[in-house]
């Protein structure tokens, strides 16, 4: 049947049109397409049954909008929009937003509030800000998956396509980097999985773009001879089908195809003729992924203290979609997996024990869908009528005067928010009115990084308090794995701190948050407590509220047991035996041993008793060949808290460590290590690890078989590359006749590398010298020589080189004497300048 056009269905595309011509051979359809065009006549279109979606296209002849079917790309209909001439120079892109707006970039954004007939057409909204001037936008794509506009852009004077992060309200920016291969890209396609697409309008070459790292994978050809005039692109997310609108300057028309983002061919849909496609999207929003929930209504509730030791069962409500979980369940100082698995809906955990308090937490997921999702932290105590102190509380309602807010070099700090937030933030119903955030959406534009710090500006006195644990309600959404919250605490009053939770790269959103401070603080005074966020990129948040620190004066508490249990040879016969101290009120620890293996059904038995805060014990009356397991525990007039874990180990031990350590030297660890005495020792394997549990080989230094002199050994071990805080080692001594034990295990803190420049070495100098520096980052770097005159005499260094530290000679014999300037750069900008620029004066002397 015949009807006069409108909108029926929520599904269109919209399109900017360029008029070429008016004639073109074998287009009577389009020529009598664009007459009607050009009299703003309103088109009548035949609508089959079931085509029960259109298109919305706006064009610069008459700067009119016009709308299409989108599955045969034909005939063209004008909404007979009033003249727009404000798009200027060419429209660049456009998209439908997650506000289910339509919005169109060129040098402004505009939005399209209406496309119903008759319409307002666009209304401006904002400028782009942070790009250079010589750029100009070519795509504007949002990704549903994460919620964030991406605006593609290429200088007219080149070939170098940039991509953006956008805020489509502001028109702020956060510059991503620049595509590593030239060209110019028609625009970009996002699907609803968060995979993006674009074209080479030059060589017709199709890619798959990760918008994170920006790596550019080749797909293939369009398949047809050019593509080279104007062009855009978007994804039917109902369908899953990629458009493109493309020029063919074969024939000389413009086009509507599919494009296969398996092969990058492209199939013709339809010709327009004369005109040319340069922006569009299509209405159709990505269906909502669904989500794993959260686990819900824990028993215990938590928050009760009064929980009989009899407890059989922890129980919870399982979120939906969820097929598997990971519970973790431990006294709230040392929380461990306990299950992991099929959904249950309830535990039965291990004796639970009088006067503690225990914590547990479960993380939901689907193998099939994205992003496990995390409950909040619940607690509950096994205390009759505890006396729970609340030590301190923030709700945020009256502002931040109890905390001390820092910029740590980055372009955001943490700011009170109340009613009005920036963005959607996902919090525990606890959580209203004001909250404490670092967002870096609303930080800077151009690149932003948000790096601040949160320090509460009290110092606690725990010197009476067993326990004491903060709580706080929480919302992480992170953009990239490289996106860390951190809470720290001092125990010298702000002198030195320690971790004591850290996300680094994890979602952890609408959770209440249970943070034991017993084990470091409890017993102790001059305490503080500070929150870390860092944020190297946009779209990541950390919102917290509701901060509770709390604690109990356990007069009768038993102390906690000891953890990390470790074994090693201490000579012919000894076994040293060492572990970590959990507690502030321990009398002392019982060290226990059994004959053999840990599977031995042999009996324990005390074999010696060491004081309060001691971490070591020497065993001295261990048999040849003999296996032996120990246990320790820790203990105090009202009882033991438990047994740390069980280490089995060789009575007789081939090597006797004196000391083993490492150290950071820019970026090289060096470690040495001792023995007092070798026995049949082949060498030792050098391990390294970034989790204590996964190692990985880093060399071998071979032993001096048996004897009874010290002999001393050392390794270096290159992390240039390695970007983690702290890193972990331990020697495999090897015997002839293949048998090995392990050494303890080294922690060594990795300082971050810093763009540094050294001075030269000698200097002066004559003829020779040795230059060295170091950069965090992997990027292109130029070392140069120059005269006082500012000419250059010498080029050491040109071209790309990954993190880590480096060094030059420079052999100046063909120089006369004289004082000379050498000059590092490292990293080129957007704005073409070196992100580390440093220049140091050197002298030679002949």
């Amino acid at each position: 049947m015949v009807n006069k056009l409108k909108i029926i269905d929520n599904k269109l595309i919209i399109i900017y049109l360029i008029v070429l011509s008016a004639m073109v051979l074998g287009q009577t359809d389009s020529i009598d397409m664009l007459n009607k065009f050009n009299s703003g006549q309103n088109l009548n279109i035949e609508l089959n049954s079931a085509e029960n979606f259109q298109t919305f296209a706006y064009g610069t002849y008459n700067n009119r909008f016009v709308t299409f079917p989108i599955s045969t790309g034909y005939p063209l209909s004008n909404l007979s929009f009033p003249p727009y001439p404000i798009l200027a120079p060419r429209a660049g892109g456009m998209c439908l937003g997650g506000d289910n707006q339509y919005y169109l970039v060129s040098d402004r954004i505009y939005r399209l509030d209406s496309i119903s007939y008759p319409s307002p057409g666009p209304t401006v909204i904002a400028s782009i800000q942070g790009i250079t001037a010589d750029q100009r936008a070519r795509g504007l794509a949002y990704n549903s998956f994460t919620g964030k506009y991406f605006l593609l852009t290429r200088a007219d004077t080149s070939f170098k396509n940039h991509i953006y992060q956008i805020n489509i309200g502001t028109g702020n920016t956060n510059y991503i980097g620049e595509i590593n291969v030239d060209g110019i890209f028609a625009d970009l396609a996002i699907t609803c999985d968060g995979s993006c697409y674009t074209y080479d309008v030059l060589t017709s070459a199709v890619y798959k773009l990760n918008l994170e790292t920006l790596e550019t994978n080749y797909i293939g050809q369009l398949g047809f001879p050019s593509s080279n005039w104007s062009q855009g692109m978007d994804v039917d997310r109902k369908t899953g089908i990629i458009y493109i609108s493309t020029y063919d300057t074969y024939w000389e028309y413009a086009q509507l195809r599919t494009l296969d983002p398996l092969t990058g061919h492209s199939n013709l849909i339809h010709s327009w003729g004369p005109h040319v496609v340069e922006a569009f999207t299509i209405a159709e929003k990505c269906q909502p992924i669904p989500l794993v929930e959260n686990a819900f209504d824990p028993i215990p509730v938590s928050g009760t203290f009064n929980v009989p030791t009899s407890l059989e069962f922890l129980e919870w409500q399982n979120g939906s979609n969820a097929t598997s979980i990971n519970l973790s369940f431990g006294e709230i100082w040392d929380i461990n997996s306990v299950y992991n698995g099929p959904n249950v809906p309830a535990f039965q955990p291990q004796e639970i024990f009088a006067n503690k308090i225990y914590c547990w937490k479960i993380a939901s997921e689907n193998n099939q869908l994205p992003r496990k999702n995390y409950s909040s932290t619940w607690i509950f105590g096994t205390f009759i009528d505890p006396v729970i102190v609340n030590v301190f509380e923030d709700s945020f309602e009256n502002g931040t005067t109890n905390w001390t807010l820092v910029n740590d070099l980055g372009h955001g700090i943490w700011t009170n928010y109340v009613d009005q937030y920036p963005n959607n933030y996902l919090l525990p119903t606890t959580s209203e009115g004001g909250v404490l955030a670092a967002d870096a959406d609303v930080c800077g534009t151009g690149g932003t990084q948000v790096h601040t710090t949160a320090t509460l500006n009290q110092i606690f006195d725990f010197s009476l308090f067993t326990y004491v644990w903060l709580e706080f309600d929480n919302d992480i959404a992170i953009y990239n794995s490289l996106d860390k919250s951190t809470i720290e605490v001092s125990t010298n009053a702000g002198n030195s701190w320690t971790a004591v939770w850290s996300k680094t790269g994890i979602n952890l959103r609408n959770t209440n948050e249970i943070i034991d401070l017993s084990v470091l603080c409890g017993g102790k005074n001059n305490i503080k407590v500070r929150f870390k966020s860092n944020q190297p990129s946009w779209g990541f948040w950390w919102v917290i509220d509701n901060i509770k620190i709390k604690g109990i004066k356990c007069e009768e508490c038993t102390p906690f047991r000891p953890t990390n249990l470790w074994s090693s040879g201490a000579g012919i016969g000894r076994i040293r035996l060492t572990w970590k101290d959990n507690s502030n009120n321990e009398l002392g620890f019982n060290i226990e041993r059994k004959l053999g293996d840990s599977l031995s059904t042999n009996e324990f038995i005390i074999i010696d008793s060491v004081d309060s805060n001691s971490v070591s014990y020497i065993d001295t009356t261990t048999s040849t060949d003999d296996y032996y397991t120990y246990r320790v525990a820790s203990y105090n007039t009202y009882g033991s808290a438990g047994y740390s874990n069980w280490r089995s180990i060789r009575g007789v031990i081939p090597v006797e460590f004196i000391i083993f350590s490492g150290s950071q030297s820019l970026s090289k660890i060096d470690l040495i290590w001792s023995t007092a005495s070798e026995l049949n020792n082949q060498g030792f394997e050098i391990e390294r690890s970034t989790n204590k549990t996964d190692w990985i080989k880093k060399g071998f230094i071979s032993g001096q078989g048996t004897t009874t002199e010290q002999q001393n050994y050392s390794f270096t071990d290159d992390i240039n590359g390695i970007n983690v805080p702290k890193l972990y080692y331990r020697l495999k001594q090897i015997d002839f006749d293949g048998s090995y034990e392990y050494s303890e295990i080294v922690e060594v803190t990795v300082s971050p590398m810093k763009f540094s420049l050294s001075q030269n070495y000698p200097n002066p100098f004559n003829p020779s010298t040795k230059i060295s520096w170091q950069s965090p980052v992997g990027s292109h770097q130029t070392l140069k020589v120059y005269d006082v005159l500012g000419r250059e005499v010498a080029t050491l260094v040109n071209e790309y080189r990954d993190a880590g530290s480096y060094e030059v000679e420079f052999d100046a014999s063909k120089l006369a004497s004289g004082v000379y300037y050498y000059q590092l750069k490292v990293g080129d900008q957007p704005d073409g300048k070196a992100g580390f620029v440093e220049t140091k004066k050197m002298m030679v002397i002949k």
